[in-house]
């Protein structure tokens, strides 16, 4: 990808790399689950789109 939207993410390698792949092969699933029982990993910000 040219311009990667995570590269503002950190300590979420996997789903950084999960998302990347999928954007890059044009599988992009109709919905992801982010969930944790730990608050702060950062679920909201991987999750947002920003303007």
């Amino acid at each position: 990808m040219k311009n990667n939207p995570f590269t503002e993410i950190t300590g979420q390698h996997t789903a950084k790399l999960l998302l990347t792949e999928a954007i890059e092969q044009n599988k992009i699933a109709p919905a992801y689950l982010f969930s944790s029982q730990v608050e702060g990993v950062g679920k909201l910000t991987s999750c947002t789109k920003k303007n």
